[in-house]
């Protein structure tokens, strides 16, 4: 998985900005994990073939030997002219934090949502086999299909 993070190039107020994110990572994933579990709720819920493909993509994070957000971010601070040695390494503490006390977590909150989830799936078939599922396909075939 290759995480692409443009950001710090700008301005300080950049950096400054992509912590208060990363900050609040957690708090986003989980919204987003609240708003899953309507989903399921109406009986929504993805195969475990997709579920076990979310988990592969989280753990691959997780297990990671070197974090690439912290990578990529303090090397772009480090390239950041403006600030002095002290500034970066100071920003780099707070990237490093952040990582560690919000995206982290966030992402072994998503494991353990969808490790939960696996096998509650009713419909390990395709988008077709849900109600209106055939319409759907057929909606995406006539937007992606050009007219003559």
């Amino acid at each position: 998985m290759k995480i692409q993070v443009y950001v710090v190039s700008h301005s300080e107020e950049d950096i400054q900005d992509l912590i208060v994110y990363l900050n609040e990572t957690r708090s986003y994933f989980k919204e987003c994990l609240a708003m899953t579990q309507k989903h399921v709720d109406k009986g929504i819920i993805q195969s475990d073939y997709a579920i076990d493909a979310i988990i592969d993509q989280c753990n691959r994070f997780l297990d990671a030997k070197e974090n690439e957000i912290i990578k990529v971010v303090s090397k772009r601070i480090d390239a950041f002219e403006p600030l002095s040695y002290d500034k970066k390494q100071a920003y780099k503490k707070q990237v490093r934090d952040a990582v560690n006390t919000s995206v982290i977590p966030a992402y072994q909150d998503v494991v353990k949502y969808f490790t939960a989830l696996k096998g509650t799936q009713k419909n390990n078939g395709a988008l077709c086999n849900w109600n209106d599922g055939k319409k759907y396909y057929e909606i995406l075939l006539r937007y992606h299909t050009p007219l003559t």
